[in-house]
Parts: structure tokens; sequence; C-alpha cells
């Protein structure tokens, strides 16, 4: 059964870093509805490497279902020269699902408290 999206986001891209702002929780659909949006802006460069920075905010949550295409597009992000993956501000209970979330892949990750620690850690050689 379809529903309609739920959470609330917001991309950009500057330079090599794509940042993805989400806010409230997602369901299936809206996590598909955000890495669709990723998946366009990189099919548009398929050959250069990228970043992704990641701002939760506290009431970010994904629904089992959405951890599940989370743990495919986090894949798909590493078969697509994702090169590291930095979360912003995110809680101890947040960081932990992250950290489970991405246990399958070889994305580099990183927590950082703000986003210019986070793009230093990303321009640094590690």
């Amino acid at each position: 059964m379809q529903y309609l999206p739920h959470g609330s986001s917001n991309l950009k891209i500057e330079n090599n870093i794509l940042v993805l702002e989400l806010q409230e929780s997602f369901n299936k659909e809206g996590v598909q509805m955000v890495h669709s949006k990723v998946q366009s802006l990189i099919d548009e460069q398929p050959n250069r490497k990228w970043n992704l920075v990641i701002f939760l905010g506290n009431d970010t949550l994904l629904t089992m279902e959405a951890i599940e295409d989370t743990k495919q597009f986090f894949l798909w992000c590493q078969n697509h020269k994702c090169e590291k993956v930095a979360y912003v501000a995110i809680s101890s209970i947040q960081k932990d699902a992250v950290n489970l979330i991405l246990n399958n892949t070889s994305l580099k990750r990183g927590f950082f408290d703000c986003y210019k620690d986070a793009k230093n850690w990303i321009s640094s050689l590690n």
C-alpha cells in the first residue's frame, strides 16, 4: 500500500558537497522522495566524486521500512563515488541508528557539532 510521503527536506550543493537538511519523521515514501532528489543531482555529474553532509532535526526519525530503503540508498551512494558522509548536530540515539544503517558500507562517516567542522573533515585527506 502506498502512503503520502512524510518528512521535510532541503537539498543544496556546495562544490562537491551535497547538503541535506531533514526534519520530522520519514516514512518509506518520504525517504524514497529524498533519495530520488539526491540521485537526480548525482546522475547529472556521473564521474564526479562527492560528499554528503546531513543535518537531522531533533524530531527526525525513520520507520522500519524507511530504514531498509536508507541502507540501500547508502550502498547506492558508495557505488556512485560518494567519499564521506558527515552528520551535524545529531542526538546520541540518532548517531546509534546512523551507525547501524551505515554498518554494511565502506563509506567514511563522521559526526560533528557544526557545519564548519564537517567541511574541514571532508576537505582533509583522511
